[in-house]
């Protein structure tokens, strides 16, 4: 079988090179103009080396490629490195060892699909049909998996840090040995099937979430209700938790214009350094004993979008 290195390089030259072009140049069409049968791409690999390793022929491994709207099922991009595929019926591709930092997968049809050992940090999944897939030792840190149904899949010694499974499906998933520390389960579908044993589930979130105002914009899940077993890691730690409200915080005021912004963007950051050195239970009172009372009133306002930002 071909190497990683073999199955990227083949695209850099010829005939690689131009087919490569050609399928861009099909699959990123305006909508009104695409309307072609995704068959079409397989004859276009006519003479790729490699190409025969993949049983069907459908063989982009290594490729850099992208699509919107197309029916790629069965397609191997083991190795790819990966653009969009929003609204692509993706059932039963294998995405090995396939890299795509941020990339849109959502409204997809993944069911079926391998991602094994793939890398896919702050990928958006939302809405994504990815019942029964293989995510065993994928890096999915800070993915968006929101009100996806991924029902049956297996996620066993994945890292899941920051991911987002609000009103996800999770219900016969293999969470085995899995990190999942600071992961959003809020709303999510959870059972006596969704496997939490020997999973690190620190930090995460579970609970009502509330407003300013008393409405709940998110609720809680019971996660009693999962399997676990004494090598689960189940546990707070409020250090962790005021750091990434902390950070949180910093963002959402990094993109206001108000001066009363700029003000506490940096008694944030001063109260970041102070954090790093020795930890403070009451570092939100400490922020606002240095603000002016307009200041607090827009402060309390970042906070709560920071906390909604984590949720």
């Amino acid at each position: 079988m071909a190497s990683k290195t073999e199955l990227r390089s083949r695209w850099n030259y010829e005939p690689g090179s131009s087919i490569i072009r050609q399928m861009w140049s099909l699959c990123h069409r305006p909508p009104v103009e695409h309307g072609f049968d995704s068959s079409v791409l397989i004859g276009l690999l006519d003479g790729l080396p490699f190409r025969n390793e993949v049983e069907n022929g459908r063989d982009l491994r290594g490729a850099k490629f992208g699509a919107n709207d197309l029916d790629l099922q069965e397609w191997d991009f083991s190795y790819a490195q990966l653009g969009d595929f929003f609204r692509c019926n993706l059932t039963r591709a294998c995405f090995y060892a396939a890299e795509g930092r941020s990339i849109n997968l959502a409204s997809s049809i993944l069911d079926e699909a391998s991602f094994q050992n793939s890398k896919l940090r702050s990928c958006y999944l939302a809405n994504a049909k990815a019942r029964k897939c293989q995510f065993d030792r994928a890096m999915l840190r800070g993915a968006n998996f929101e009100y996806a149904n991924v029902s049956g899949s297996c996620f066993r010694h994945s890292s899941c840090v920051g991911v987002k499974f609000l009103g996800a499906d999770l219900r016969g998933c293999d969470f085995q040995n899995a990190v999942l520390d600071r992961v959003v389960f809020q709303e999510a579908k959870i059972d006596k099937t969704t496997d939490f044993r020997g999973a690190s589930l620190t930090n995460v979130y579970y609970e009502d979430v509330y407003n300013r105002e008393g409405g709940c914009i998110a609720r809680g899940v019971d996660l009693r209700a999962a399997i676990f077993d004494d090598k689960t890691v189940f546990k707070s730690d409020p250090r962790i938790i005021g750091i990434e409200i902390l950070e949180s915080a910093l963002k959402v005021a990094e993109a206001m214009s108000a001066d009363a912004a700029k003000r506490i963007l940096a008694v944030l950051k001063e109260q970041k350094k102070k954090m790093a050195v020795a930890y403070s239970e009451n570092w939100g009172s400490e922020i606002l004993e240095k603000l002016d009372e307009q200041e607090r009133v827009l402060f309390n306002r970042i906070i709560e979008e920071a906390y909604r930002n984590l949720s």
